[in-house]
């Protein structure tokens, strides 16, 4: 039997808590894959303070924007638990 296979879009949010250093809840996020195609890169950054959290694919081993978009969030929620957002 033949396959016929098709790609499904599927738009999907995650929540980021506020910054831990200021409070704000103005962030940019950035990601990007790099041209080698064997790593990417991506960071949250407070655009109130400047406070920034990174993830670089090459140290964690990630291939994709979004799975290292995803481990910044996860950092940068690590630092929130840990510090707590001051305003």
């Amino acid at each position: 039997m033949a396959k016929y296979e098709y790609e499904v879009r599927e738009l999907k949010e995650v929540d980021v808590p506020p910054c831990p250093l200021c409070g704000s809840d103005d962030l940019h996020f950035c990601s990007y894959n790099r041209e080698d195609d064997r790593s990417a890169g991506a960071g949250v950054k407070c655009m109130e303070c400047g406070h920034e959290v990174t993830a670089d694919g090459y140290e964690l081993h990630l291939d994709w924007a979004l799975d290292c978009q995803l481990a910044a969030i996860e950092k940068w929620r690590e630092q929130v638990a840990k510090y707590g957002g001051r305003r």
